[in-house]
């Protein structure tokens, strides 16, 4: 009698496509782990959304099949391990039919880092938008990841600018302080022409090559304005918007979002290049003025980490750095 030899099945170990029917369970928790430092409300929404999705079962399965959005919102790669998934790669167009891909969500378990795994995925998502026709591919990174910045530039990816996030904890009794010579006033959704023109003017020309300034960012028909009122009152949020002119022409705005019963705060401010170091506390302590109604609550602020003037008041009032996010970008030449 001669014995059988049954061989041994084979582990599947590498790069595949994500399978959202059976990997988001897997993909929330190394998400978890590899961004427990940066995750924040909406990260952490994000992820419970990962979690919830992974419960459906069969259910995320059709959703991915007739959901456009689903599958676009799901669409990148895993490398698998030791039968689980240590890292993944999200990749998706900008929008629509764009020719722009968007790399994101590039995360590998600690204990397999080191390995050239990032690498590999990052690679598989630019060949995935190269094939598919694409332009040119934008990723975002935190600008103190050195290790990240040094595989993404050694790819080709280089920095076309970056965003510094920053909130203060709770604030104080603050009155506006006055710029000479200025003043701030409502500004009303017909001038949304004038706001247009200072975007051009304040937004870097590099940033524009790739997120050209048009009227569909300014210009509010009475529906958008209908829904953006519904929506914070039912948030309960209020919104001011303010405007530093010269005759027609806008020099700075304030966008301030009060929330009085939930969530924090929201500044957004666009000064004229010519302006900076004169208009920022006046906008600056006007909007914290108007949040003061609701002193428990958070501030925060978004602006181009160039804003150096801006960036230095917002830290003589309190204000602390979260985090400053690079946008690198890489051309596929065809």
């Amino acid at each position: 009698m001669v014995a059988r030899v049954v061989p041994k099945r084979t582990v599947f170990r590498g790069l595949r496509p994500l399978d959202p029917s059976r990997d988001l369970g897997q993909l929330a928790n190394l998400i978890e782990e590899a961004f427990s430092d940066d995750l924040g409300d909406e990260g952490q929404a994000a992820l419970q959304d990962l979690r919830m999705f992974s419960r459906l079962g069969p259910l995320v399965f059709l959703m991915d099949l007739i959901s456009p959005e689903f599958h676009e919102y799901l669409s990148g790669f895993v490398w698998v391990e030791d039968g689980r998934v240590v890292g993944n790669v999200t990749v998706t167009r900008a929008s629509g039919l764009s020719r722009r891909w968007v790399i994101s969500n590039v995360a590998v378990a600690r204990a397999y880092r080191g390995r050239g795994i990032g690498r590999k995925l990052t690679a598989a998502a630019v060949e995935e938008a190269r094939s598919a026709g694409g332009e040119d591919v934008l990723l975002r990174v935190r600008a103190g990841n050195d290790t990240a910045r040094r595989l993404y530039e050694s790819i080709g990816f280089r920095q076309v600018t970056a965003v510094t996030e920053m909130e203060l904890s709770r604030i104080g009794a603050i009155a506006p302080v006055p710029a000479a010579g200025f003043t701030l006033r409502p500004r009303r959704y017909s001038e949304w022409r004038q706001e247009m023109e200072l975007a051009r003017e304040a937004i870097p020309a590099g940033v524009q090559r790739l997120q050209p300034v048009s009227a569909g960012a300014y210009r509010f028909d009475l529906d958008q304005r209908l829904g953006r009122w519904l929506g914070h009152l039912f948030a309960g949020r209020s919104e001011r918007r303010l405007v530093v002119a010269e005759g027609e022409r806008f020099l700075a705005t304030l966008d301030v979002i009060v929330a009085h019963w939930r969530g924090f705060h929201r500044l957004a401010l666009m000064i004229h290049p010519d302006y900076r170091g004169r208009l920022d506390e006046m906008l600056i302590s006007t909007g914290l003025h108007l949040c003061s109604r609701c002193p428990d609550r958070r501030v925060r602020v978004k602006l181009p980490e160039d804003y150096a003037e801006a960036i230095a008041v917002l830290r003589r009032y309190g204000f602390v750095e979260q985090k400053t996010l690079a946008l690198m970008r890489l051309p596929l030449n065809h």
